[in-house]
């Protein structure tokens, strides 16, 4: 629409603008004309519409809603289907339009966003931009009457106002009335209306609101509603200004503008959204006033976006505090367990499935047309650029929504080398080390945010690049001798001509081959559990000595080297695609890439494969009549039915062949029964003592004069205008249990995560063993020889106890990326030797018979028996042990009271407790400080508890008398120790 008006303005109006103000920059000349800020501001207002509905959304279902557009523009083509075509009055047209709208997306909730309410939040965005395709194939399905295709949208009047040379019309008038009436009208529904106050209820705790009483189904259903009702009035509002064209999509372009100002507004902010609108819509009109071609307004835009993102720390927050709950694929494929996977008849099978699906790969090209195999050819492509998506979103949990942008890089690095001369097999290592470059560039912002948030700087790196990056001359540039700018011709070597299409196909397919072996092999080894840790619980991990930093660039280099290669062989089967770059390589290409991954079951390198297969297939080998198998609405059906994808279909099917060669249960294979007394039996195991008979040996007269292991000075925190903690030091003996002890919201877990460098102190120091490690990040205290649990004991909820152990023992043997996904000899003992390692010491603590158990099916005991586990591995100097026995019965609680003790005789190390329990920690301490409020108002051996008033007035009541094992401090609820969740310090 603006490009339209802009341009009208700029070919034949533009010495009549009225320039509000001209910026100077050295060499740049930024005019600001008065009617270009008008339309600017225009066009904003129905961006805001949308982003406004995509705010709502998100901030009460946590989905991020790629349907809105289409599900707007579907309703909305009835408006002039039937004023135009049937004669209808428009007041009659529109409110049913409305309704339409409403309706739409009270059923998208109710039929879609509900039923998947409980899957992976992955899914449910893929499920939307598959229901944008279906409303888009609906619209073009829907009667129209007569050729409508450049009447004028029906508007209710004819009003015209003249500001200076501007005119506008009744679009824009309507427009300018309409949209702030809504924000308004929808604002003051929210603040005074009961579902209204209930749905901001669930929007910031939806949880206390279900307990609360909060009808939370009928919440979302009517958020949804009304979300379908913006996007519809939206459709309209922005029909009436531009001619009539129904059977063009929204695109990403528009949903990017829409996203981009729901992030200004922090996806929480209705006012915050509608401002963000209005001010990208002026941005948006500017950069068109001054720049009118080149592309420099996706690239303007995707940088504002991702400014805004960046600059907003309470965004990221949210985006790191909202992956933790919900980012975990539930989904994931679980491998066989050792013990089956190596029986005869299971690699036998094995073998022979293999064997016969790579023979079928092989011959499939001699029983095809030549048209077909490069169908065939772009089916292995594609699922080769999905191995991308495997390794970025499966397994390291970041969606990109740009990763054509990669394989257009590749394809376009490609050729530009081709007409530099480099040979074929060169330029491919150089495309592959570019791709790998840049995607680490563009995964710089999963360090501050992550999950869907960062899909939206991805869409946007998507739209700059194929707007921009494509049609600049040092990239894409004009050969003399063909006259073509993009061309990559395929390579002729070993007597091979690939210019055939079999040979080409056979050659991408032996790629195919090697990159998935790559793959499988980066799931099973340190570098691919280091993905999956971080992805899972990124505060753990970096508490077990990984960097997150290092893991998510990792992650990012290596998908962007697979989508690159990817790229670079695209653009030999394409070999001239010089026409329109942008097209091919585009932001629509993206997010298709990103559905057919997810739909095939996106954890798995089978999933890219079967979702290639399908989506690609389906349509272009079996015709058009097939096409609706492939379409939105198959994508939606099957990610209800399947939200694993197909592949979970496979491997059920593989579990169900392994217990009939086996005669053994496939789900339970390997592992024990988990029953109430299974912990105890777990802890009587513990032998952990036999590794070292010395004891506290450091303890020595020796180490008198040395520094404290740990200790804090002064320490304060601050959150807002609340002191967490107030001029706190702690110091702890060497060799020494240590107890931290207080009431609920005294500061003890704020000063664990001081300690451990999960959090920065306002004011004060903390040092380890000596050194001033305030500043050092916790994965660094982590190496020098700090070792944490936590309250929740979550771990990683994707890897396996074993895995979670060898994840530990990446400090001291670690693995390396190239050498491991290479199957280097050396880094295959590496990892042989790590996990018989992990094996060893879970059998210290009696969890062998879980070694194969996925870490989130194990109760909370277990759990926190395995994180130990984790951080024996990692051999630390000092261990903290944040609330170790919550969830135990009392004699459980015995048990590991002597398992703390054998554990610091085995590492000879100094250990911190935080717990509630006080006879425990009365055995189990030699000394301990007590807080309150922030403030340390004890220090000594536990008889402090009886002897101290102050700790008997604050902590323990007006009386420390009658203290039992059933006893529980001040602020505990009762029963608390018997239940799974800890309450929170």
């Amino acid at each position: 629409m603006l490009n339209k008006v802009l341009g009208t303005i700029v070919g034949d109006n533009r010495t009549g603008t009225w320039v509000l103000a001209t910026v100077t920059i050295p060499g740049i000349d930024f005019e600001i004309p008065t009617n270009v800020v008008i339309l600017g501001l225009i066009t904003g207002l129905t961006y805001s519409l949308i982003a406004v509905g995509l705010t709502l959304v998100y901030r009460t279902t946590r989905v991020l809603n790629f349907s809105a557009g289409e599900m707007g523009a579907l309703p909305a083509v009835l408006i002039p289907v039937l004023v135009i075509s049937n004669g209808w009055p428009y007041w009659l047209a529109l409110p049913l339009a409305l309704a339409g709208s409403m309706l739409l997306g009270g059923m998208v909730e109710a039929f879609v966003i509900r039923p998947m309410s409980r899957g992976p939040r992955l899914t449910m965005l893929v499920a939307t931009i598959g229901l944008a395709q279906a409303f888009f194939g609906i619209n073009l399905l829907i009667p129209r009457g007569g050729d409508l295709t450049g009447k004028a949208f029906p508007v209710p009047f004819d009003w015209r106002l003249t500001i200076g040379s501007l005119v506008l019309g009744p679009g824009q008038l309507l427009i300018l009335v309409a949209a702030p009436a809504c924000i308004i009208a929808l604002s003051l529904y929210l603040e005074r209306s009961p579902l209204g106050k209930a749905s901001r209820a669930s929007a910031e705790n939806s949880n206390a609101a279900r307990l609360a009483g909060v009808p939370i189904g009928r919440v979302s259903f009517n958020i949804w509603a009304i979300a379908g009702l913006f996007a519809g009035i939206g459709a309209v509002l922005a029909g009436a200004t531009r001619p009539l064209t129904l059977s063009v999509a929204l695109g990403p372009a528009l949903l990017l503008r829409a996203l981009g100002a729901a992030m200004v507004g922090g996806l929480r902010s209705i006012w915050g959204a509608f401002a963000g609108g209005i001010g990208i819509g002026i941005v948006e009109a500017l950069i068109i006033w001054n720049y009118p071609v080149g592309g420099v307004l996706e690239v303007v835009l995707a940088g504002l976006i991702l400014a805004s993102m960046l600059v907003r720390p309470a965004l990221g927050r949210a985006s790191r505090r909202t992956d933790e709950v919900g980012w975990t694929f539930t989904t994931a494929i679980r491998p066989l367990v050792p013990d089956l996977a190596r029986k005869t008849k299971v690699r036998i099978a094995r073998g022979l499935a293999l064997a016969v699906v790579l023979a079928l790969a092989v011959l499939a090209p001699l029983s095809v047309r030549p048209s077909s195999q490069v169908t065939l050819t772009t089916i292995v492509l594609t699922a080769l650029m999905g191995l991308s998506l495997v390794v970025l979103t499966g397994y390291a949990g970041h969606v990109s929504l740009g990763q054509y942008a990669f394989v257009g890089i590749g394809a376009a690095v490609g050729g530009r080398l081709y007409q530099a001369g480099v040979p074929h097999l060169f330029g491919a290592a150089i495309v592959v080390v570019i791709g790998a470059v840049i995607a680490t560039v563009i995964g710089l912002p999963a360090l501050r945010m992550g999950g869907l948030f960062l899909s939206v700087a991805t869409l946007g790196f998507a739209l700059a690049t194929s707007s921009w990056l494509f049609f600049q001359d040092w990239l894409v540039h004009e050969s003399p001798t063909t006259g073509t700018s993009m061309q990559l011709p395929r390579p002729e070597f070993l007597g091979v001509d690939f210019n055939e299409e079999a040979p080409y196909y056979w050659l991408c397919l032996a790629v195919l081959v090697l990159v998935s072996v790559m793959v499988y092999r980066l799931r099973r080894s340190g570098p691919g559990r280091a993905m999956i840790a971080v992805r899972d619980n990124e505060r753990s991990a970096a508490s077990l000595s990984l960097s997150p930093r290092r893991v998510k660039l990792t992650a990012f280099a290596v998908s962007g080297a697979i989508a690159s290669l990817a790229g670079f062989l695209y653009g030999g089967l394409l070999i001239n695609f010089s026409n329109s770059p942008g097209s091919t390589f585009g932001p629509a290409q993206s997010l298709a890439l990103v559905v057919t991954v997810v739909f095939g079951g996106i954890t798995s390198i089978t999933g890219a494969v079967l979702g290639s297969l399908w989506i690609i297939g389906i349509p272009r080998l079996l015709g058009d009549e097939y096409a609706l198998l492939s379409s939105g609405f198959a994508v939606v059906l099957v990610l209800l039915l399947l939200p694993g994808g197909l592949a979970s279909v496979v491997f059920s099917l593989r579990d169900r062949l392994v217990a009939r060669l086996t005669g053994r249960d496939v789900a339970g294979a390997g592992v024990e029964a988990v029953d109430a007394s299974r912990l105890e039996s777990s802890l009587a195991a513990v032998t952990v003592r036999e590794r070292s008979a010395a004891g506290p040996a450091t303890r020595t007269s020796a180490d008198v004069s040395a520094p404290a292991p740990i200790a804090a000075e002064d320490v304060s925190v601050r959150f807002g205008g609340l002191h967490a903690l107030r001029r706190v030091s702690v110091v702890a003996e060497r060799g020494e249990i240590l107890g931290l002890m207080g009431p609920n919201g005294a500061g003890k877990t704020t000063l664990f995560d001081v300690l451990s460098g999960n959090l920065r102190p306002a004011e004060g120091t903390v040092r380890f063993n000596g050194r001033d490690v305030t500043a050092l990040p916790s994965h660094r205290r982590a190496r020098l020889g700090l070792g944490r649990t936590y309250q929740q004991a979550n771990l990683f909820g994707d890897l396996t106890t074993l895995e979670s152990v060898a994840v530990s023992l990446e400090h001291r043997q670690p693995s390396f990326l190239v050498p491991t996904m290479a199957c280097w000899p050396p880094a295959v003992a590496g990892e042989r030797r790590r996990c018989a390692r992990a094996a060893e010491i879970l059998d210290l603590l009696g969890l062998g018979p879980f070694a194969h158990r996925p870490v989130s099916q194990l109760p909370t005991g277990l759990r926190r028996l395995a994180e130990l586990g984790c951080v024996i591995a990692l051999e630390p100097d000092v261990l903290l042990l944040d609330e170790p026995t919550a969830g135990f019965t009392p004699r459980e609680i015995a048990s590991f009271t002597r398992v703390i003790h054998d554990v610091r005789d085995y590492l000879g190390a100094t250990i911190i407790v935080i717990d509630h329990d006080v006879p425990m920690m009365r055995d189990l301490v030699e000394r301990l400080y007590v807080l309150a409020a922030g403030v340390v108002i004890a220090e000594g051996p536990p008889s402090v508890l009886d002897t101290n008033a102050e700790v008997a007035e604050v902590y323990l009541g007006s009386s420390a008398a009658g203290l039992d094992r059933g006893s529980e401090p001040v602020g505990v609820a009762p029963g608390a120790r018997s239940t799974n969740a800890p309450a929170p310090t």
